[in-house]
Protein backbone atom coordinates (compact mmCIF):
# COMPACT_ATOMS: atom_id res chain seq x y z
CA UNK A 1 0.00 0.00 0.00
CA UNK A 2 2.75 2.43 0.69
CA UNK A 3 4.65 1.80 -2.50
CA UNK A 4 1.27 2.86 -4.61
CA UNK A 5 0.68 6.14 -2.40
CA UNK A 6 4.85 7.00 -2.94
CA UNK A 7 3.68 6.12 -6.76
CA UNK A 8 0.64 8.33 -6.95
CA UNK A 9 2.62 11.03 -4.73
CA UNK A 10 5.30 10.95 -7.74
CA UNK A 11 3.10 11.20 -10.78
CA UNK A 12 1.06 14.10 -8.90
CA UNK A 13 1.16 17.74 -11.52
CA UNK A 14 0.72 19.90 -9.21
CA UNK A 15 -0.76 23.43 -9.41
CA UNK A 16 1.52 26.09 -9.49
CA UNK A 17 1.81 28.18 -6.53
CA UNK A 18 0.59 31.36 -7.22
CA UNK A 19 -1.94 30.14 -10.05
CA UNK A 20 -5.32 31.07 -9.55
CA UNK A 21 -7.63 28.68 -10.56
CA UNK A 22 -11.66 30.38 -11.29
CA UNK A 23 -14.64 28.99 -11.72
CA UNK A 24 -18.31 30.74 -12.08
CA UNK A 25 -21.31 28.88 -11.49
CA UNK A 26 -24.95 30.30 -11.13
CA UNK A 27 -25.86 31.45 -8.20
CA UNK A 28 -28.32 29.08 -6.68
CA UNK A 29 -30.17 29.61 -2.80
CA UNK A 30 -29.39 26.25 -2.40
CA UNK A 31 -25.43 26.87 -1.94
CA UNK A 32 -27.13 29.39 1.00
CA UNK A 33 -25.42 27.85 4.43
CA UNK A 34 -29.49 28.99 5.72
CA UNK A 35 -31.09 26.71 3.05
CA UNK A 36 -28.47 23.10 3.01
CA UNK A 37 -29.99 21.58 6.00
CA UNK A 38 -33.21 19.95 6.72
CA UNK A 39 -34.50 18.34 10.05
CA UNK A 40 -35.86 14.35 9.41
CA UNK A 41 -39.05 12.70 10.97
CA UNK A 42 -36.59 11.37 13.68
CA UNK A 43 -35.26 14.78 14.66
CA UNK A 44 -31.98 14.31 12.70
CA UNK A 45 -30.48 17.02 10.27
CA UNK A 46 -29.75 15.90 7.13
CA UNK A 47 -27.98 17.81 3.96
CA UNK A 48 -30.41 18.19 1.69
CA UNK A 49 -30.32 16.88 -2.25
CA UNK A 50 -30.95 20.51 -3.61
CA UNK A 51 -27.86 21.29 -1.59
CA UNK A 52 -25.43 18.18 -2.24
CA UNK A 53 -26.48 18.94 -5.99
CA UNK A 54 -25.28 22.49 -6.17
CA UNK A 55 -22.34 21.73 -3.92
CA UNK A 56 -21.09 19.07 -6.88
CA UNK A 57 -22.09 20.85 -9.24
CA UNK A 58 -19.20 23.87 -8.22
CA UNK A 59 -17.05 20.66 -7.51
CA UNK A 60 -17.53 19.87 -11.04
CA UNK A 61 -16.23 23.16 -12.43
CA UNK A 62 -13.60 23.12 -10.09
CA UNK A 63 -12.35 19.36 -11.37
CA UNK A 64 -12.41 21.09 -14.81
CA UNK A 65 -10.72 23.59 -13.89
CA UNK A 66 -8.12 21.92 -12.23
CA UNK A 67 -7.47 19.31 -14.82
CA UNK A 68 -6.06 16.87 -13.21
CA UNK A 69 -3.80 19.20 -11.24
CA UNK A 70 -3.36 18.66 -7.85
CA UNK A 71 -2.83 21.50 -4.62
CA UNK A 72 0.30 21.36 -1.85
CA UNK A 73 -0.82 19.58 1.14
CA UNK A 74 -0.18 21.11 4.11
CA UNK A 75 0.38 24.38 2.51
CA UNK A 76 -2.52 27.60 2.52
CA UNK A 77 -5.59 27.83 0.56
CA UNK A 78 -6.88 31.37 -0.29
CA UNK A 79 -10.23 31.28 -1.51
CA UNK A 80 -11.82 34.30 -3.21
CA UNK A 81 -16.05 34.41 -3.50
CA UNK A 82 -17.94 37.27 -5.28
CA UNK A 83 -21.56 36.91 -5.27
CA UNK A 84 -23.53 38.94 -8.21
CA UNK A 85 -27.04 39.03 -6.90
CA UNK A 86 -30.45 39.74 -8.21
CA UNK A 87 -32.38 40.32 -5.10
CA UNK A 88 -31.42 41.23 -1.32
CA UNK A 89 -32.44 37.57 -0.41
CA UNK A 90 -30.37 35.21 0.90
CA UNK A 91 -26.80 36.35 2.56
CA UNK A 92 -23.31 36.29 1.13
CA UNK A 93 -21.28 35.19 3.84
CA UNK A 94 -23.64 32.23 4.17
CA UNK A 95 -22.32 30.91 0.51
CA UNK A 96 -18.61 31.13 2.17
CA UNK A 97 -18.96 27.67 4.45
CA UNK A 98 -21.01 26.22 1.05
CA UNK A 99 -18.11 27.09 -1.06
CA UNK A 100 -15.37 26.10 1.40
CA UNK A 101 -17.04 22.54 1.60
CA UNK A 102 -17.46 22.07 -2.26
CA UNK A 103 -13.96 23.23 -2.31
CA UNK A 104 -12.56 20.94 0.36
CA UNK A 105 -14.17 18.18 -1.03
CA UNK A 106 -12.26 18.38 -4.40
CA UNK A 107 -8.95 19.93 -3.56
CA UNK A 108 -8.10 17.26 -1.16
CA UNK A 109 -6.84 19.82 1.84
CA UNK A 110 -8.82 19.99 5.10
CA UNK A 111 -10.59 23.14 5.41
CA UNK A 112 -8.20 24.02 8.34
CA UNK A 113 -5.60 24.98 5.82
CA UNK A 114 -8.14 27.77 4.17
CA UNK A 115 -7.97 31.88 4.72
CA UNK A 116 -10.91 33.71 3.13
CA UNK A 117 -8.65 36.78 0.89
CA UNK A 118 -12.28 38.01 -0.83
CA UNK A 119 -15.69 38.40 -0.17
CA UNK A 120 -17.55 40.40 -2.12
CA UNK A 121 -21.04 40.92 -3.42
CA UNK A 122 -23.05 43.38 -5.28
CA UNK A 123 -26.56 43.74 -6.56
CA UNK A 124 -27.33 43.72 -10.22
CA UNK A 125 -31.17 43.33 -10.70
CA UNK A 126 -31.41 42.81 -14.21
CA UNK A 127 -28.76 40.51 -14.77
CA UNK A 128 -27.72 36.79 -14.12
CA UNK A 129 -26.89 35.98 -10.60
CA UNK A 130 -23.49 33.84 -10.21
CA UNK A 131 -20.96 33.09 -7.44
CA UNK A 132 -17.28 33.57 -8.79
CA UNK A 133 -14.90 31.62 -6.89
CA UNK A 134 -10.97 31.77 -7.40
CA UNK A 135 -8.66 29.43 -5.37
CA UNK A 136 -5.00 29.42 -5.21
CA UNK A 137 -2.04 28.71 -3.18
CA UNK A 138 0.81 31.75 -2.73
CA UNK A 139 4.24 30.74 -3.25
CA UNK A 140 5.02 32.15 0.28
CA UNK A 141 2.21 30.12 2.25
CA UNK A 142 2.98 28.15 4.82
Amino acid sequence: MRSQRASIKASAHYVSLGERIALEVPLTTTLSEDAQHGIGKGGGVFLRDEASEARDAIGWELKNALRGRVLHPRTKVYLDVFVRRSDMKGDPINLLDATADAVKGVVGVDDRWFAVAGLDWELVRHERPFLRIQVWQAADSN
